[in-house]
């Protein structure tokens, strides 16, 4: 029973380019190997190497050409900013200026060192040498330090910034992180003495209003207070009630007094009606001069009086020498003579200058009577207007309360920010001073190219894993057993690796490590099979990956089992098997078939016993047709009675009919791939040639391996055979072909 469920699985349907394991294994991960690895490695050295000096290269010359870059950092402390105490009744707008005092945030304070601003007011504090020093020509010409020579960094939950900076001279850089620091010092001092002068005017702007104000306010309120003549509302109230009394009291008195002239006049008008207007007498009487006018004085004494009761008591000093001088007047009226002679004539009756007298007095009780009254009505109307007034005179005593307090707490803020303007303290202070270094920050030559070195190293890592990927060629026995779902039959050496480069396989040593594998194939072949195998086809995916080779090595270790082997060149297209074996001639397979020549003449013996070779000889027109004849299939059949194995050398499978009609005529098919050299697809495509036509397919070999980096077993055991070995390689030699199979199988069995 033949191994065509490989061939079975991969149907047209199935094949493809991808790379995709037999499902019948198990998808575990494939483990790294060392000798893998080195395999990349040994591989793709050369694009390693020109990816690493692609990199290192120009690094190198980027750090050599690169001028030293110095560094210095000074450390800036920024504190929280402290505002002023805020009493309840402070202006809004004095607040606000008074918060432009307060200290700024870190990311605040970082800011203003990165505005131009700041690189203006630094740059113009650095000489133009040092400007030459360490920033180079262009920061002359420019007059500001470039932008990269300042960095500003800060740790979160720190008010400390370090201020680092950069230039081609240490005691440049320091000097321009310690200047960066003072500027900003001063500049913030300036700041916040600036802010505390703004307060400070606008207080006293505001005390200027407010002190204009209050005098508006005072001169209002002293005016009210003439004007109504209210000091203090409740106690003048009650003396007016005192004063309403006694008025009320020398109401009541006048009333009295003018009832009682009103019924003297009435008795004198009564009188005279009695007695006439005239009587006769010898002298005329008429009033004295000095009584009238001290009638008249009586009458304005009491108008004087009747004013006074208006704005004193009755007890006081000023109503009191009214009455006073009244009752002198009242006194020396009594003194005068009312009435003189003035000729002794018939003259009015005396009665009636009573009567006038009388009327006169009346007149001068009425008229003090009206006086009084009015000066009730007048307090009466002031008692009426005083509520008014009052509310009035609070609410101006209110306003003049209101700007007062006001005044004083703007006195107290202008003498605080007076304070604070004349002790301004910066939101800043310098923690560390920055120092010259004498160690270059850029570029560290050592450091730098190591670190190009470990990157050319990596992206020549990962190109060689790039290229490892894109790479179709079958390298590993894995790669065929994932995608045939079986291990390889045998893993042949490469001749290079052996040095027996153009050695010839009948002339190497048969204990040599492609020998000793060839063996495992003839074993394999042998041990393997359910039937015999008579015709065995060898091929492979393409030209060049030494199927012949394989050809004629199996049938050397066939024969030096014993086997007759017979070696038949079946590549019509480019025959190369009579240069493996040392054998030329012009007669062959082809004149065997069309009856040119006879089997003895076209059959050729080889140095080895029991190996015979069928060279292709003259090449046909169609080798796929002449392949396809009877006469070939029979002649073939003919042979494989004669011989124990025919070796059928073929032409490559992929592109080519040829193999397809030799495998329906061998027994096996036994496919070759070169390792470093197959295509992965055109594997898959040998694959699916043989499966078309259900090739009898064995399995494949992988030739030309490289022994230096492979882990197979037999070979390390070659590699590491003692004198022994030696020793029974050199009884072997002396004996002959048949002696040394047989030698060779005694000890395999061992």
């Amino acid at each position: 029973m033949y191994r065509n469920n490989a061939i079975n699985a991969y149907t047209p349907t199935t094949i493809s380019t991808d790379f995709q394991p037999h499902q019948q294994q198990e998808a575990h991960p494939e483990p790294v190997e060392i000798n893998r690895i080195w395999g990349v490695l040994h591989r793709r050295w050369w694009l390693m190497l020109l990816v690493l000096a692609v990199v290192i290269t120009p690094g190198v010359l980027y750090i050599h050409n690169q001028q030293p870059v110095y560094t210095a950092s000074a450390l800036m402390v920024v504190p929280t900013g402290q505002s002023f105490s805020s009493a309840p009744d402070d202006l809004r707008l004095l607040n606000d200026l008074v918060s432009l005092a307060k200290g700024r945030s870190v990311p605040g304070t970082v800011q203003v060192l990165e505005s131009l601003d700041m690189i203006v007011a630094v740059s113009q504090k650095i000489s133009p040498e040092d400007l030459q020093k360490g920033f180079g020509e262009e920061a002359v010409e420019s007059g500001l330090i470039p932008k990269w020579a300042l960095k500003y960094s800060t740790r979160r939950d720190s008010d400390v910034i370090t201020v680092t900076a950069q230039a081609y001279d240490p005691y440049v850089a320091a000097n321009l992180a310690n200047i960066v620091v003072d500027t900003y010092i001063e500049r913030d001092r300036e700041s916040s003495g600036q802010a505390a002068k703004l307060g400070r005017e606008y207080v006293t702007k505001e005390l200027d209003s407010i002190r204009q104000k209050l005098n508006s306010a005072q001169q209002e309120l002293a005016q009210f207070k003439r004007k109504t003549k209210i000091i203090a509302a409740e106690d003048q109230l009650k003396q007016m009630a005192v004063s309403m009394a006694a008025l009320q009291s020398e109401q009541d008195k006048a009333n009295v007094e003018l009832a009682s002239m009103d019924r003297q006049v009435e008795e004198l008008r009564n009188q005279l009606k009695a007695q006439g207007n005239e009587i006769q007498e010898n002298q005329t009487i008429q009033i004295s001069p000095e009584y009238q006018e001290a009638l008249n004085n009586l009458a304005k004494l009491n108008a004087e009086r009747a004013n006074l009761l208006q704005e004193y008591t009755p007890n006081s000093k000023e109503v009191k020498n009214i009455d006073g001088e009244i009752a002198e007047v009242k006194q020396q009226m009594k003194k005068i003579a009312e009435t003189v002679v003035a000729s002794k004539v018939r003259t009015r009756n005396p009665v009636l200058d009573m009567y006038i007298g009388s009327v006169i007095s009346r007149a001068a009780s009425d008229a003090k009577s009206r006086a009084i009254k009015q000066v009730i009505a007048s307090h009466d109307k002031r008692l009426e207007q005083l509520p008014d007034q009052e509310r009035t005179y609070t609410d101006l005593q209110r306003k003049v309360s209101v700007l007062e307090g006001t005044f004083q707490a703007l006195s107290s803020k202008y003498y605080s920010l007076l304070i604070n303007e004349k002790s301004t303290l910066p939101n800043a202070l310098l923690a560390a001073a920055a120092q010259p270094s004498s160690i270059p920050a850029f570029p560290r030559k050592v450091r730098d190219t190591t670190l190009f070195a470990l990157i050319g190293i990596a992206l020549a890592v990962l190109v060689a894993s790039i290229a490892e990927q894109l790479d179709k060629k079958i390298r590993y026995e894995n790669t065929i057993t994932k995608v045939t779902g079986e291990a390889p039959l045998a893993i042949i050496p490469n001749q290079k690796s052996l040095g027996k480069q153009g050695t010839k396989i009948c002339e190497m040593d048969s204990c040599s490590p492609f020998i000793e594998s060839l063996r495992v194939l003839r074993n394999l072949i042998n041990f393997n099979s359910s039937k015999p195998i008579r015709i065995l086809a060898v091929t492979s995916p393409s030209n060049d990956e030494g199927k012949s080779t394989i050809s004629v090595g199996l049938a050397v270790t066939m024969a030096m089992a014993g086997k007759k082997v017979l070696v038949v060149d079946c590549d019509l297209r480019r025959p190369i098997l009579r240069r493996q074996l040392g054998e030329s001639s012009s007669t062959g397979f082809t004149s065997l078939v069309n009856g040119s020549s006879d089997i003895e003449n076209a059959i050729q013996p080889t140095s080895i016993e029991r190996l015979f070779c069928l060279p292709s000889g003259p090449l046909p027109k169609n080798p796929s047709e002449f392949l396809d004849s009877p006469e070939c299939r029979e002649m073939l059949k003919k042979l494989a009675k004669d011989y124990d194995l025919l070796v059928l050398d073929c032409p490559p499978c992929v592109g080519l009919s040829d193999v397809q009609v030799i495998s329906t005529i061998a027994d096996g098919v036994l496919l070759v791939v070169a390792a470093n050299k197959t295509e992965l697809p055109d594997f898959y495509s040998a694959l699916k040639t043989l499966g078309q036509v259900n090739a009898p397919f064995i399995g494949t070999v992988i030739n030309k391996s490289n022994m230096d980096w492979g882990n197979y077993s037999y070979y390390k055991y070659h590699g590491s055979s003692d004198a022994s070995d030696k020793c029974e390689d050199k009884q072997l030699r002396g004996k002959s072909n048949r002696e040394r199979a047989s030698t060779l199988l005694d000890s395999q069995q061992r």
